[in-house]
């Protein structure tokens, strides 16, 4: 179902971006995936039932990932829900005035993969993106996902190969404006295309995790090119523990 999913974004947007972008470290991992912390359970706060001491791991596996520098500064942007069969919650961080038709929304042929506009004029607006976890650690489930680029045609940033297997989201009938998952068992990348350019070049900021010492992924924008439009882009790397972890809870 293709859904309206309009956003007109005001002239005062060019300020919350005009800041300096941070330069790459690259993603850290960490032997450590269960923090101290037992908060990070997604929107709902409620645990999977305590059954075993892989549950136990699950419920200490804090994923929260928090924008690291710039405006967005401490912004969560992704969470695991860790209730049913757990999905990763994704949120782009827009900024926008709410001037815009909210659209809600799912993918076309996989509709528990699902989108929204949330938020509010005090704290800001997000796109939101929830995807179950079994198309991140089982990608067999994902028919047809050929490996793809950014829209440009560019070399995913800090991806080694460039390139993940992709799934897009049409939310508007003239098909100008889509959302792009990138989906394997190592990175996940969601990419929203706009049709407003600040007309500021990109930035680049870290995502890290609540203490700010590992870096998980990054948060960019990415200017028009080759008839692309303007894109906002959040892009993760899972920690290899943390997937296996996942998948043996959630998936077996």
């Amino acid at each position: 179902m293709q859904i309206q999913f309009y956003a007109f974004l005001s002239l005062s947007i060019i300020s919350l971006f005009l800041f300096t972008s941070c330069s790459r470290v690259g993603f850290q991992d960490s032997n450590d995936i269960t923090s101290a912390s037992n908060s990070g359970n997604g929107n709902t706060g409620v645990k999977p039932p305590p059954s075993s001491g892989l549950a136990d791991q699950v419920n200490s596996l804090d994923m929260r990932t928090y924008v690291d520098s710039g405006t967005f500064e401490g912004l969560l942007v992704a969470d695991l829900d860790k209730t049913g069969k757990g999905q990763l919650i994704l949120r782009i961080p827009l900024g926008i005035t709410p001037i815009f038709s909210i659209g809600a929304g799912s993918h076309q042929k996989y509709k528990d993969i699902s989108f929204s506009l949330e938020g509010s004029i005090a704290n800001g607006f997000g796109l939101v993106v929830k995807i179950p976890l079994k198309y991140i650690l089982r990608l067999s489930d994902v028919e047809a996902a050929a490996p793809g680029r950014l829209p440009n045609g560019d070399a995913l940033p800090a991806v080694p190969s460039g390139e993940l297997p992709m799934l897009n989201i049409v939310i508007n009938p003239d098909k100008k404006e889509k959302i792009y998952l990138y989906l394997s068992k190592e990175f996940v990348g969601i990419l929203f295309e706009s049709k407003f350019d600040p007309g500021i070049g990109g930035f680049e900021y870290p995502l890290t995790d609540k203490n700010g010492l590992r870096t998980l992924g990054y948060f960019h924008l990415i200017p028009p090119k080759n008839k692309a439009p303007t894109a906002f882009m959040l892009l993760l790397q899972l920690p290899a523990k943390a997937s296996a972890l996942l998948d043996d809870y959630f998936m077996d």
